[in-house]
């Protein structure tokens, strides 16, 4: 069974991976309208709450 802090840190990895998917559509696709300012900042949020992520499971 895992523990909660593990969890925690795979929920935080795949709301971070999530980001970047939508700021990577905004780039490309276009589907999601972000401005390119908003799109910077969610693609590098995206990879600092994965990080964050990471550094949880990896506890």
């Amino acid at each position: 069974m895992k523990c909660r802090v593990c969890r925690r840190g795979e929920l935080f990895y795949l709301f971070g991976w999530g980001l970047m998917v939508t700021a990577f559509n905004s780039f490309t696709v276009g589907c999601v309208e972000l401005s390119q300012s908003g799109a910077y900042g969610m693609l590098l949020s995206g990879i600092a709450v994965m990080i964050y992520g990471a550094y949880l499971k990896s506890r």
